[in-house]
């Protein structure tokens, strides 16, 4: 049974104090969260990282931020998105052709098209294969995934030798051209304001409440019906 994990990723307040931007025709630039542990010198900066459409990253972002070092992950070009963190425990029941749907935040630029802020689905993994190197024995296999995966952020840049790793299915695996949006602002029980699933996303991914930063299991039925509007934004 095709099952499928919503995981939000990419900038927020909590680290670069923004969100990407969506424009008035539902395009976007996906911008990467800063990366906090820089090890050695290195050429990727958001001020080097071209945007999709003209421009690049640091034009979204404040100018503090603007020679930091992007967290690059996931990355669509292998594909793969990895994870040392705990999250990993939900992401490791993923199987071949199950899906792996990314959500960040966005803010409305130059448009009243849409929120000022909201989540959307930006991108998203046919899974192919879970590489967990903490439990790979065999050197060689080790060796073969810790070549072939040098695009992953934790792998080619944090060099993490126990890291976990999502990888796609590189034809059936991709960012979007257009952002879906997925939620709305609505009180949490304290009062403050949190993303819920709009009613209309919640019918479509068979699943209720709010969207933060943690993983949310998608049934069966929500992953045919979101991709079918994945399929129409690509």
């Amino acid at each position: 049974m095709v099952k499928g994990i919503l995981i939000r990723v990419g900038a927020d307040k909590s680290n670069l104090g923004v969100l990407g931007p969506i424009f008035d025709d539902g395009t976007f630039e996906f911008i990467p969260i800063n990366e906090k542990k820089v090890t050695e010198p290195d050429e990727r900066r958001y001020s080097k990282m071209k945007g999709r459409y003209g421009g690049t990253l640091a034009d979204y972002i404040p100018k503090t931020f603007r020679d930091r070092i992007p967290h690059n992950d996931p990355e669509f070009i292998t594909p793969s998105y990895g994870d040392p963190t705990t999250k990993k425990r939900s992401l490791k029941k993923l199987e071949k052709d199950d899906y792996l749907f990314f959500n960040a935040g966005l803010r409305a630029h130059n448009t009243k098209k849409y929120p000022e802020r909201a989540n959307y689905i930006v991108g998203y993994f046919t899974v192919d294969r879970i590489v967990d190197f903490s439990e790979i024995k065999n050197k060689e296999i080790y060796s073969k995934e810790w070549n072939l995966l040098q695009n992953n952020f934790h792998v080619g840049y944090r060099k993490e030798r126990d890291t976990f790793v999502v990888v796609g299915q590189k034809n059936k695996s991709a960012l979007l051209s257009k952002a879906i949006r997925i939620s709305e602002l609505k009180p949490k029980s304290n009062g403050d304001l949190a993303s819920k699933l709009t009613r209309k996303m919640e019918k479509i991914l068979d699943i209720e409440g709010f969207v933060e930063r943690g993983v949310r299991k998608i049934p069966e039925s929500g992953c045919r019906k979101i991709m079918q509007l994945i399929e129409e934004n690509l």
